[in-house]
């Protein structure tokens, strides 16, 4: 097939193609002339020589929907040869993608600017019922990494549109999916009490579509300028950053542990340490079960990598039907409700982190977390049978928290595993009686 260029917001970085045995990929030499030129990519640095290696390829696939029923119908209404070469894929759908990349058939420059086609509540109710039947919402030609199915949109003031051409979206829309009741509301309810724990996270809102609910977010990865025009800000996954598939985003298919994770984030942006270790002690926290490779991600500038905004904070504690071990495993535990202060100080001694530090930060996010949670569950305004199952994952800290200075009383034990394997929850014991 044709080879790809592809374009860092609107400037040629490369080409793509296919190699002997992986894609290969090219830096442009106009590129790497460029005053303010950037990696894709920690693992397709910048260089003058082609690069052909599986990390190339799992670049691009770590670009793309996962969902094999979304990607069926991509390929259906795209008229896609083969699911199993991502730059075919990407020749349909690649125009906006994660970060600042879009696709372009080599040599055919794109053509600039495009128009903003207004939506009606109707137009997105009807893109939210083919998403929740795992089809694509529109024609336009995006792509959005991970499993669930979604959409884009730009949005100014209330009003949405699509973008066509080479216009930037500027907002994700995520449905309620029919299998996951209040899962979204769960996800805006968790980035409201992020912010209030002083973890960076995109602002998110809940809104209804001619009776159809969407969480929408606003993408980390543009920029608004001041004369309006969006500007796309480049980005990558942690699966990116280490060149892996998005087949191994958890550690148990051996993938990316929390120490490769806290490791990546000390040699490529070690000012984000502390908040790296905040963000994985607020997935714990909360029982988001789900925070893997793919959910951990960094932006990329002239001055290098930088952490990006929390995103897809969930929890799985309300919901018992899903897989409740840990993506990523905190020291030797891979359950988040039996994770104690010894497991973060061992994460931290493996991860070559200050055990004391770490340990300081982590309670700094278990004393905050109780009441940014309240908070956020006031300013949402709404209960539900989910909501009261996370509050009994959230809120119990705040009683663990001030026992900690409590001679008195019932004293708290963290959970811990029995020599026979059984694994202890945290609990309140009372002290026997003296006599």
């Amino acid at each position: 097939m044709t080879p790809l260029d592809a374009y860092i917001d609107g400037t040629l970085a490369g080409t793509f193609r296919h190699g002997e045995r992986h894609i290969q990929f090219r830096y442009a030499d106009t590129y790497l002339t460029h005053p303010h030129a950037i990696p894709l990519s920690a693992s397709i640095p910048l260089t003058d020589r082609t690069l052909e290696h599986v990390h190339v390829d799992n670049y691009l696939w770590n670009l793309l929907p996962e969902n094999p029923r979304y990607l069926d119908a991509l390929a259906r209404q795209f008229r896609i040869a083969s699911l199993y070469d991502p730059l075919e894929i990407l020749q349909a759908i690649g125009e906006d993608t994660p970060g600042a990349l879009s696709f372009h058939p080599h040599g055919h420059t794109p053509a600039t600017g495009g128009e903003l086609v207004a939506l009606t509540d109707t137009d997105i109710a009807r893109d939210i019922t083919w998403l929740r039947s795992a089809a694509p919402a529109t024609r336009t030609r995006l792509s959005l990494a991970g499993y669930q199915p979604k959409t884009a949109y730009t949005k100014i003031g209330d009003t949405f549109y699509q973008p066509v051409g080479t216009l930037a979206s500027t907002h994700i829309v995520k449905p309620e999916m029919p299998q996951d009741t209040h899962l979204q509301d769960i996800e805006h309810i968790l980035a409201l009490t992020a912010r209030g724990c002083h973890i960076n996270a995109p602002r998110t809102s809940i809104r209804t579509f001619d009776d159809m609910s969407a969480f929408i977010t606003e993408r980390y990865d543009r920029e608004i300028l001041p004369d309006g025009r969006v500007k796309r800000l480049h980005q990558e996954d942690l699966m990116q950053v280490i060149g892996l598939s998005p087949s191994r985003k958890y550690q148990r298919h051996n993938g990316p542990g929390l120490v490769r994770l806290v490791s990546e984030v000390k040699r490529l942006c070690p000012q984000d340490e502390k908040a790296v270790w905040q963000l994985a002690a607020f997935n714990v926290a909360v029982g988001n079960a789900d925070a893997h490779g793919k959910n951990y991600s960094f932006l990329i500038d002239e001055h290098g990598h930088h952490l990006a905004p929390a995103y897809d904070l969930i929890s799985l504690a309300p919901y018992p039907q899903y897989e409740q071990s840990l993506a990523m495993k905190i020291g030797r535990q891979d359950h988040y409700r039996s994770v104690t202060m010894g497991d973060w100080e061992y994460a931290a001694t493996r991860a070559h982190s200050d055990p004391k530090l770490v340990t300081t930060w982590v309670e700094e996010i278990h004393d905050v977390l109780p009441g940014a949670f309240e908070e956020a569950c006031s300013q949402y305004g709404h209960d539900f049978l989910q909501l009261d199952a996370l509050r009994c994952q959230i809120l119990p800290r705040r009683k663990t928290r001030s026992a900690r200075h409590d001679s008195g009383g019932s004293v708290h034990v963290r959970g811990y595993t029995r020599k026979n394997g059984t694994m202890v929850g945290e609990h309140w014991r009372t002290p026997p009686a003296r006599s």
